[in-house]
Parts: structure tokens; C-alpha cells; sequence
């Protein structure tokens, strides 16, 4: 994965995995842009099929990922984060939902930071979570990990966390504007 930071292009390590107890975390709510979205969430990233129209089979050949930029920026425009070619995988649904929501996330463990977008299809809104790992006291985060950490700390209401991804369905860009700062959260 490669980052930009204020101009800096890095690519991250194989950090081990650490479990923390503690997260940072910022969510944000917008109008999905459901055209693009949908494309992609029933055609996967070739597209909508032109005639002669291939078998479900053929629409599976690759895997459900999306190849997705997020940019984390302040009301005037100033960078907060920039974090480039996320591979962000679909989970497993139950059927019920398939056709109502597409749950996409991925894990950075050089960062710690777990980014979850959800479409919901019905009430036409995408979700963004991100969530960084606040470290235990007697613990040094490394660089990725505390820029990353640094970064969501920054972040204020009125801010906009981005997603923007190429697809041959149509590209999205999904901007979602931050209703309330970021929090302390545990699991349980």
C-alpha cells in the first residue's frame, strides 16, 4: 500500500499485528452516489456486460475488490491524510442483504487503522468508519501507525473524508463530511 503524507510517498511494511483495546474512530454519513455504486456492486470491476451477456459464472472471474483512494481534508482544503491503492475487499453476506448493502474494508497493520465503507442501497447513504488503534501506554507506534493516529486526531467537524475509485462501470468519488469529531471507543 502506498501513502502520501504532506507531499511524502511511502509504501508500508509488514508491521506485525497488533490487538488493540482501544480505538480511535471517525464516522461520517452521506448520499451514496448509487448509480456507480450499484454498477459496481453487481457487475464487479469489468464492468457492466455488453450482449452477448456472460453467465453469472463469468461476471466472477475477479475477485470482489475495489482498488480505492482516501483523502482525509479540512474545510479549506488542507490535506490531513492521503492513503493510495486500498484493496478493499467485500465481505461475506448473508443473501437477505446482498442486494441492499455491499460492505467493503480493509486492515492496514503498518497503520493500524481499519477502514469500513458501507453502501446501503436501500436508504441510498454510504458509511465510512475509520478506526485507528490507540497503542498501550508502554508501547512506541511506529511512523505509519502515529501519522496515521496524528491525522484522525486532527480531524474536526466540517471535515471530509473522500473515496474515490476507477472502475469501468463509472468512477466514484464519495465525499462524506464529518458531523462530530472523532472519539475514543473499546469494543464490549
Amino acid at each position: 500500500m502506498t501513502d502520501t503524507h504532506n507531499g511524502a510517498q511511502t509504501t508500508t511494511d509488514t508491521s506485525p499485528t497488533i490487538t488493540p483495546e482501544r480505538w480511535f474512530v471517525a464516522q461520517a454519513t452521506a448520499v451514496l452516489e448509487s448509480v456507480a455504486a450499484a454498477n459496481v456492486a453487481c457487475y464487479g470491476r469489468r464492468g457492466v456486460p455488453h450482449y452477448p451477456v456472460p453467465t453469472p459464472a463469468e461476471l466472477q472471474t475477479a475477485p470482489p475488490i475495489l482498488c480505492a483512494e482516501l483523502h482525509i481534508t479540512t474545510t479549506d482544503g488542507t490535506s490531513r491524510l492521503v492513503l493510495l491503492d486500498l484493496d478493499l475487499a467485500r465481505t461475506a453476506q448473508p443473501e437477505k442483504t446482498v442486494a441492499k448493502q455491499a460492505i467493503w474494508q480493509v486492515y492496514d497493520t503498518a497503520r493500524q487503522m481499519q477502514i469500513i465503507w458501507v453502501w446501503d442501497f436501500f436508504r441510498i447513504q454510504s458509511h465510512i468508519i475509520l478506526r485507528v488503534g490507540l497503542p498501550a501506554a508502554d508501547y512506541t507506534p511506529g511512523t505509519d501507525w502515529q501519522s496515521a493516529l496524528d491525522a484522525l486526531r486532527a480531524t474536526q467537524k466540517g471535515d471530509r473524508i473522500t473515496l474515490k475509485v476507477q472502475s469501468t462501470c463509472a468512477n466514484i468519488q464519495q465525499q462524506h463530511a464529518l458531523t462530530a469529531a472523532p472519539s475514543d471507543w473499546s469494543p464490549g
